[in-house]
């Protein structure tokens, strides 16, 4: 006890340690140790579960968007072998019908002008085409707003969607007109073969509807099968990236497939118009391999890669 307590200036003070010995003995080393080993084992734990988080992730939106890309290609070939079914069976035969026969109804005209005696004005195929319903509204909903494509694919899909548009009120436009024709509906001196040729009756008047309507037929028809072509083939390319993305990750299950195209037997046989008639608006749309890896690597980090 003198040990313990001693006078000091007439008070005592005690000299006892702050935590009273209770015999235990503290490795120190070791302990530090198994701390930091049970918290890098936490962090390497958390990082794995997040890193095979994100990697299911990845595989879920890749392979959506896959899917999404394959239905697209169906959905646009359908769309232009409605354009080219068109072309083939009706538009071609009727242009190639109704222009052969003006040219000889204007020979008549000149025969005419010249003392021949009058003949008959050849007839031209007043049978009525039906408007095409292609499925352009689920091809526009997916490709505007699921899949991450590039600019050229999104304004070829809205330029497809308006081509279908025209073309149904060139169709309609003429049906219309054949209506008029069967039910003798013309002006004062005009007759069936006044509007069908464009054949100047009355006061010199014309009126040409008839062949504009045939024209724009013609023309809005090959928009159609040239737009949904070149749609065709960037969906392709897009899920062929899509495609080389998912077997670069590794995500460890089979790499899907994306649809494969052949259009060049209808670009041999003359069904797709050449793209030089088109090159005001192929020109626009001129992007570089670095620009396209640029933008997709842009596109997958907004999706929060």
């Amino acid at each position: 006890m003198s040990a313990l307590w001693e006078p000091v200036s007439g008070a005592f003070w005690s000299t006892a340690p702050f935590l009273p010995s209770m015999g235990w003995s503290v490795d120190y080393g070791a302990l530090f140790t198994t701390l930091v080993g049970a918290l890098a084992g936490a962090g390497i734990g958390a990082w794995t579960a997040g890193w095979i988080s994100e990697k299911n992730r990845v595989r879920e939106l890749l392979t959506k968007e896959i899917r999404d890309t394959n239905a697209a290609i169906v959905l646009t070939l359908g769309v232009m072998s409605d354009g080219v079914s068109l072309k083939k069976n009706h538009v071609t035969p009727l242009a190639e019908d109704y222009f052969a026969k003006r040219k000889k109804c204007e020979e008549t005209m000149a025969q005419m002008a010249l003392g021949h005696p009058q003949t008959e004005f050849p007839r031209i195929n007043l049978l009525e085409f039906p408007e095409i319903a292609p499925p352009i509204f689920h091809l526009q909903e997916i490709v505007l707003s699921r899949l991450s494509t590039a600019g050229r694919a999104l304004a070829c899909v809205t330029t497809l969607n308006d081509a279908v548009i025209n073309i149904n009120t060139a169709l309609k436009r003429r049906n219309d007109l054949i209506i008029k024709f069967k039910n003798n509906d013309f002006p004062p001196g005009a007759t069936r073969e006044h509007f069908c040729f464009g054949i100047r009756y009355g006061k010199g008047e014309t009126n040409e509807e008839y062949q504009d309507s045939i024209m724009g037929i013609s023309f809005y028809t090959d928009d159609v099968i040239f737009f949904s072509s070149e749609l065709c083939t960037d969906l392709v390319a897009h899920g062929e990236l899509l495609v080389k993305r998912f077997k670069k990750r590794r995500l460890g299950v089979p790499t899907p497939e994306i649809h494969t195209v052949e259009l060049s037997g209808l670009r041999k046989e003359g069904w797709i118009p050449d793209a030089a008639k088109y090159e005001d608006w192929t020109s626009g749309f001129q992007t570089s391999k670095k620009e396209k890896q640029r933008w997709w690597k842009f596109t997958w980090c907004k999706q929060g890669e």
